[in-house]
């Protein structure tokens, strides 16, 4: 699979998850989202041929301000995600900290987004 491919799958798995989020069904918006993560991850991975120790997982993400402190942000953003997909699981959240978490899952793939279009 090339890297269009993952991106298009991101981007389809957001507007699935947006749906469901619409519909109340937070459980599987969750892991639409960390999906959609996974793919955006994937797409900049294979576009950019990211090094083992880069990968936008880690909070590198290419052509985009790289300091510790972005970095650092984007790990919490992706600690967010990690709940999200962990709460698919258990059900531990509640939908207050699912759309906090999901906020934060959005920035990030607003971030990827762009760096996969331009």
């Amino acid at each position: 699979m090339d890297w269009q491919a993952s991106y298009e799958i991101a981007q389809a798995l957001l507007q699935r998850s947006a749906w469901l989020s619409e519909q109340d069904e937070h459980l599987y918006a969750s892991i639409g989202i960390y999906g959609a993560l996974h793919y955006a991850d994937r797409a900049i991975s294979e576009r950019y041929s990211l090094e083992f120790n880069r990968s936008f997982k880690d909070g590198f993400v290419p052509d985009r301000p790289n300091e510790i402190d972005d970095i650092a942000e984007r790990r919490l953003r992706w600690a967010a995600v990690s709940r999200l997909e962990r709460h698919f699981y258990s059900s531990n959240l509640t939908v207050a900290q699912i759309m906090v978490a999901r906020a934060d899952a959005t920035e990030l793939l607003d971030e990827a987004f762009g760096v996969l279009n331009a």
